[in-house]
């Protein structure tokens, strides 16, 4: 009974960590209807190919009431701009700002939605990670330029260094006498970006494109995916 289960949970003081992975819509609709009253789950993460419009109106409350809450993750969850225009109240509403980490990702969100969100989180001085994270294809300019300066660098990369030439092509910091080689494989001998999976092809195509400094650009391998070579 989903409906119990979302009561004992919305009423319990110790669980913090609450994972929703492969129920129906139904299911999910009726056990947030409970989980909205915790104020003790500080990891939310909610992973199902479901429309938001079935739990906005328990997961705004939730949000704006659970003073706990830490991580907040969204996978496959549909996100229209009505849904993310009442997250982003919700966000705004919330009075303590403690979210470390936010993470969106396959949300069909739009740049009016991604910017509605964004625009709620810059009270949010103890964010550390930020993803946001769109097909390939449906990114455009502007969602590059909308979140380039907060993303999380480590969250689409598959290594620190990978990561840390990043950084220094979107702060401006390159040496201009190093070149920059992308390959599948690493070498200490350069600047070498290994590609692995987890790597984001579109924004290392974008902060490469933004960069002032970088010289030279040296292309040892490409994605196999047309979306990846594209972007």
């Amino acid at each position: 009974d989903w409906g119990w289960l979302g009561y004992f949970i919305g009423r319990n003081k110790h669980v913090q960590h609450l994972c929703i992975y492969s129920i129906s819509e139904e299911q999910i609709r009726v056990l947030m209807k409970g989980v909205k009253h915790n104020r003790s789950i500080q990891y939310f993460d909610i992973s199902d190919g479901i429309r938001g419009d079935a739990i906005i109106d328990s997961l705004a409350p939730f949000i704006i009431n659970n003073s706990n809450l830490k991580l907040l993750r969204l996978l496959f969850v549909d996100i229209p701009l009505r849904v993310a225009r009442s997250l982003a109240e919700a966000l705004i509403q919330r009075e303590q700002k403690s979210l470390t980490t936010f993470s969106f990702c396959q949300n069909n969100l739009s740049n009016e939605a991604v910017e509605e969100i964004i625009g709620a989180l810059s009270g949010y001085t103890q964010l550390e990670s930020l993803k946001i994270d769109e097909d390939l294809i449906g990114r455009d300019q502007k969602y590059y330029d909308m979140l380039a300066e907060i993303i999380d660098l480590n969250r689409i990369t598959s290594s620190k260094k990978n990561a840390e030439i990043l950084r220094r092509l979107r702060d401006d910091t390159w040496d201009e006498k190093e070149d920059l080689f992308i390959a599948d494989y690493d070498s200490d001998c350069g600047e070498y970006f290994c590609s692995e999976e987890g790597d984001d092809w579109g924004w290392l195509g974008h902060f490469v494109g933004r960069n002032k400094q970088i010289r030279g650009l040296n292309l040892h391998c490409l994605p196999e995916e047309e979306d990846e070579v594209d972007a």
